[in-house]
């Protein structure tokens, strides 16, 4: 079996904060999206926010340390080379194993899509539950509907997944979605907005 291990980021503390009338945890990782009324901010490092602003991409799209607009070859240093690829409406898929049965079933993974100049376009985590690095605002798959609640809110729309018995929490026009299925988090994707470049 092959497990990903992933080197723990460095996150810095914050002051305890109030979002949607829970206390934030001061060891919360940064940067990630805070629920902020209907909408989200960005709570990030002013090293991070800088980075992400010369690079001209949203510092809070991250997993762990998987980031919209990373090139292909530092992703594939963190998850290895992917294992198929897949022609999709969004484009070309890869696929990456994070966690295989004994005989050999992949059941945890993520696919990303890329742009032309060979940086991520799109990242989503998927699976049986996960307890790797990977997790976007705090949460990762397996986590519970009562805690996607208390660190996002409810969702803005929400719609049948093409998986069955999949109901998908979209946060529109923020970038983010997550698949909920039977009451725990099966998917979670971040995405860049059309046009962006």
């Amino acid at each position: 079996m092959r497990v990903l291990l992933l080197a723990a980021t460095t996150s810095l503390l914050c002051a305890a904060q109030v979002r949607a009338g829970a206390a934030v945890e001061p060891s919360d990782p940064r940067p990630h999206y805070v629920r902020a009324g209907w909408g989200f901010s960005c709570t990030t490092s002013k090293a991070d926010g800088a980075a992400a602003d010369q690079e001209k991409r949203d510092p809070c799209l991250r997993m762990g340390p998987l980031y919209i607009g990373m090139s292909r070859a530092t992703l594939e240093a963190v998850l290895g080379k992917p294992v198929a690829t897949r022609q999709t409406s969004r484009g070309l898929l890869y696929d990456y194993p994070l966690r295989e049965t004994e005989l050999g079933d992949v059941v945890t993974y993520v696919l990303v899509t890329y742009r032309p100049d060979g940086k991520a376009k799109s990242i989503q985590l998927t699976g049986l539950p996960w307890t790797g690095e990977l997790k976007f605002a705090g949460l990762t798959l397996g986590d519970s509907v009562a805690k996607l609640t208390e660190r996002l809110g409810k969702a803005h729309a929400y719609s049948k997944s093409d998986e069955p018995g999949t109901i998908a929490w979209d946060y529109t026009p923020w970038m983010f979605s997550i698949e909920v299925h039977r009451g725990q988090i099966s998917s979670i994707r971040l995405a860049e907005p059309e046009g962006s470049q």
